[in-house]
């Protein structure tokens, strides 16, 4: 992008001497520290936005605007951001000049690229202090390591040179990431990349464009109601950024902006950003451009919504209008009288007539969900389930529901309301009302198909929970069998329904309707011959459906499985663990096991049933505990210390009363890594007599371990232990 340019006139008066404002060498590793850890309020962003535009421009840049980046975002399996493009690639020149200079830019000659800063590229350092760039250029292959040395500076490294595979091209960065972050990438991606053109090949789900969004030259206008976000986005190029109306002159702006929310189009460089790409800057030519762009916005949705009228049927003209009133925006005469909430239908009370909750009216209300109902059935209103804009149209005497139809349309055209859909009532879901029964007797027990009523509790009577049902059962339905009411088919149906209930409303998936079907020993029912699917198998899949709809809850499932490491192992406290930590190191694997279940527990201390409900989901999915990382990490320590394992002796005692003991039992199995556990043991009864020992010659007893056994157990004390990579 063309960086703009700001012209000043200079008066000054009779100078003795000048000097230029520069970057003091021997200040450079401050100054790029100042880059580096000062510049973006958000790094995990930064870092995803600086490449994926980085990558977009080398598609742009080269021809290939229409082919998607690859963006692979990092999982518990792999924590590693690899984000990769298609294009030239870089040479090894370009790679040790580009990449190892602040400011240093190719692309501040053209405004079909975002790029300009010369920052971003070393954006990662804000967050690791090295990274990995592949370059695949000119049929050569080269990998490079970038690390942040301690001056501060930065150093990259030519770490692998091969021949490229045929016609492969273009750049990747890999970047590892924290496991605590991965759920955090995944989150901060998804509106980012919504904004892409095309969209990149992800392993994620992006947001969908919202359905009832009008998509115009200047940009995209949606309604408040329709879109969560109430708020506007500026889009440059491919990166979106927030609009803050309050900077904008608010005598310019028009009142309807406050009750709708969209995105803004802008050429690349017709808008002004911050340094850090992370907000615009509010510059006058900024403010002007986008003050521009919101008028042309609602001007072009004003000229394509009243085009588009003509073609229309005049219900469809009421909700186009409707939104104009809702708006205040100025409306032809020709259109005014569409722009109210509720619109009156014309009609003689000797043809039909209309109801709404149970009586008569004649106005109809304006909204999507508006529907009216030929009453052709013989069942009372009672008993329907019925919407608040449900309007039931009742012939009148003598008058067939055909001929009942044909004066409701007449009567809808001459008021301007024709379009608006007409249904049977016979198609709404019907219960008959509840009639006392005679002499006790339970209209229950006449009915052989019910549905159960959603409750957070089931006791006695279980006749209380079930409603009759009389549609015709599907395919797709969800039932158990029961008997007085109770389920046969699944013993433990009331207990487990309202767990997973609970369980999906945590994670907003919606349970089907569970349907009973009534079975009895001189009526038994033939599951075979049943439509649906039983209830005990139904639920086996609620995890699958859970773990579909939102893939970023397994890297929270591998987090809870670092804190449920509390139910296997007492863990240290933090003075605990920083005593450990002093006697076997800092990477020692037994400190890093508890240290990673401390950073993992922080995670959801404010968030206790969130991790109660992914406890439950991982243990009744394929992502139990002992498949997990945190398993794995427990197993090899009771392997690699077969004392605590196969002794059942806790882990706890290290930090416990006479921990020292056990901390040269743990450096013993360091120093020899094919300890059993008889030579464990065996270490284990010389450490105690080499204790007694000491003991009895500190109190001036006679000594009983000879000198031999002694000076090769304070030898293997003394050794160097292992460290986390060995282990």
């Amino acid at each position: 992008m063309i960086p703009p340019k700001s012209r000043r006139t200079l008066e000054t008066g009779g100078a003795h001497a000048t000097a230029a404002f520069g970057i003091s060498s021997k200040d450079t590793a401050h100054v790029m520290g100042l880059l580096r850890e000062g510049l973006y309020t958000d790094r995990i962003k930064a870092v995803l936005r600086e490449y994926a535009t980085n990558a977009w421009d080398a598609h742009r840049s080269s021809g290939r605007g229409d082919v998607p980046i690859e963006v692979t975002l990092p999982t518990a399996q792999d924590p590693t951001l690899s984000i990769r493009d298609h294009g030239p690639g870089m040479s090894h020149a370009d790679v040790m000049t580009v990449y190892t200079q602040y400011g240093a830019s190719t692309r501040r000659d053209s405004n079909d690229v975002v790029g300009m800063m010369g920052i971003g590229s070393k954006s990662a350092f804000s967050y690791v202090d090295s990274f990995t760039i592949i370059s695949q250029h000119q049929g050569i292959r080269r990998l490079y390591i970038a690390t942040l040395g301690e001056d501060n500076i930065g150093e990259i490294r030519l770490m692998d040179e091969r021949l490229a595979e045929a016609g492969a091209h273009g750049l990747e960065i890999r970047i590892n990431v924290r496991h605590t972050d991965i759920a955090e990438f995944t989150r901060k991606a998804q509106p980012l990349f919504e904004y892409f053109e095309p969209r990149p090949i992800i392993n994620t789900l992006l947001p969908a464009i919202p359905h009832e969004s009008t998509a115009l030259a200047s940009g995209r206008l949606y309604a408040s109601s329709t879109y969560e976000q109430t708020s506007w986005v500026a889009v440059m190029g491919c990166v979106p950024y927030r609009i803050d109306l309050n900077q904008l002159p608010q005598d310019e702006l028009s009142a309807s902006l406050q009750k709708l929310s969209g995105c803004l189009f802008f050429d690349i460089g017709e808008v002004q950003i911050s340094a850090s790409r992370e907000e615009l800057k509010y510059s006058a030519t900024t403010k002007q451009a986008l003050v521009a762009k919101l008028d042309a916005l609602l001007d072009e949705y004003v000229s394509h919504t009243l085009a588009g009228l003509a073609g229309l049927s005049g219900w469809e003209q009421h909700l186009r209008m409707q939104v104009f009133g809702q708006l205040k925006l100025d409306v032809p005469d020709l259109y005014k009288d569409l722009i109210f909430e509720e619109a009156k239908l014309i009609y003689e009370p000797t043809d039909l007539t209309m109801i709404r909750n149970r009586s008569a009216c004649t106005r109809i209300a304006i909204t999507r969900v508006t529907r009216l109902l030929l009453h052709d059935t013989p069942h009372e209103l009672a008993g329907y389930h019925l919407g608040h804009h449900d309007y039931v149209i009742r012939p009148a005497d003598g008058r067939t529901v055909a001929e009942t139809r044909t004066l409701l349309e007449a009567a809808l055209k001459a008021s301007r309301l024709d379009g608006l859909q007409i249904e049977l009532l016979s198609t709404v879901p019907y219960t008959p009302p509840y009639v006392k029964p005679k002499k006790g007797a339970n209209p229950k027990h006449k009915i052989s198909t019910f549905t159960l009523k959603p409750q957070r509790f089931y006791n006695h009577p279980y006749s209380n929970h079930w409603l009759p049902e009389t549609r015709t059962p599907s395919p797709k339905d969800v039932y158990v069998l029961i008997t007085n009411f109770k389920a046969t088919d699944y013993k433990h149906f009331f207990k487990d329904y309202p767990a997973d209930a609970e369980l999906a409303k945590a994670f907003d998936i919606e349970l089907p309707t569970i349907y009973g079907y009534k079975t009895t020993a001189t009526r038994p029912r033939d599951p075979a011959t049943l439509q649906g699917v039983a209830y005990e198998a139904w639920r086996k899949t609620l995890p699958a459906l859970i773990l579909a709809a939102m893939p970023s809850l397994v890297a929270e499932i591998a987090a809870v499985h670092w804190t449920a490491l509390i139910y296997n192992v007492s863990p240290p406290h933090s003075k605990q663990l920083a005593e450990l930590e002093t006697k076997l190191g800092a990477r020692h694997p037994i400190v890093e096991v508890f240290t990673q279940y401390r950073t993992m527990s922080t995670m959801f201390s404010n968030q206790p049933n969130r991790r109660e409900h992914l406890r439950d989901l991982a243990a009744c999915s394929t992502y139990t505990f002992a498949q997990s990382a945190a398993s794995a990490a427990i197993d090899k320590l009771y392997a690699q210390y077969p004392l605590f394992g196969e002794q059942h002796i806790r882990l706890s005692v290290l930090w416990e009363r006479n921990g020292d003991l056990w901390v040269d039992y743990v450096k013993l199995c360091d120093r020899d890594r094919s300890m059993n556990i008889a030579s464990a043991t065996a270490s284990m009864q010389a450490l105690l007599a080499t204790r007694t020992t000491r003991r009895k010659a500190v109190n001036g007893k006679a000594t009983t371990t000879s000198a031999a056994n002694q000076s090769s157990i304070e030898q293997a004390l003394a050794a160097p232990i292992i460290s986390i990579s060995d282990f």
